[in-house]
């Protein structure tokens, strides 16, 4: 499975916020044009659900907000990159997050959502790749490191 099957350059975002709610419903607009048969409302709502559950900041930085919903046709993602951290995430080490990956798959595309968590976390841990995702110029420059690197 390659990410660049499921993200293009629009669905990468920097973020100016510095607030949770904010950043994730950025990300929910940055997706909405892969939505065909469910609301955006209906996906941020579902995101928020999840997060009252537990948050899915992991740590490291990261967070990966995900929801698998009835009317999702096929899987999509968008990544959004704060410089300035998001301080109020909640993440499990209590740092800021600065890269947040959110995934929407199908309700029964588990395996699919497994493996897009697995690549955008395997690009993410590496320190010089987190580096360099930070200093990019463009969300095109981003989503070059997230096409070379999580295609492999």
């Amino acid at each position: 499975m390659k990410i660049s099957g499921f993200l293009e350059p629009h669905q990468v975002a920097f973020l100016n916020s510095s607030c949770k709610e904010c950043a994730i419903d950025h990300l929910v607009e940055v997706i909405t044009g892969k939505l065909e048969n469910i609301s955006p409302q209906e996906v941020r709502d579902a995101i928020f659900k999840r997060e009252e559950i537990m948050s899915t900041g992991i740590g490291n930085g990261l967070a990966i907000p995900h929801v698998r919903l009835d009317g999702i046709d096929k899987p999509v993602i968008a990544i959004g990159i704060s410089r300035d951290g998001i301080h109020d995430y909640e993440s499990l080490d209590d740092e800021p997050v600065r890269f947040i990956v959110l995934i929407a798959v199908p309700q029964g595309a588990h395996e699919t959502y497994i493996r897009l968590l697995s690549i955008a976390a395997d690009v993410l841990k590496q320190d010089d790749l987190r580096q360099r995702i930070l200093e990019s110029k463009d969300e095109e420059e981003v989503y070059k490191i997230f096409a070379v690197h999580g295609d492999a």
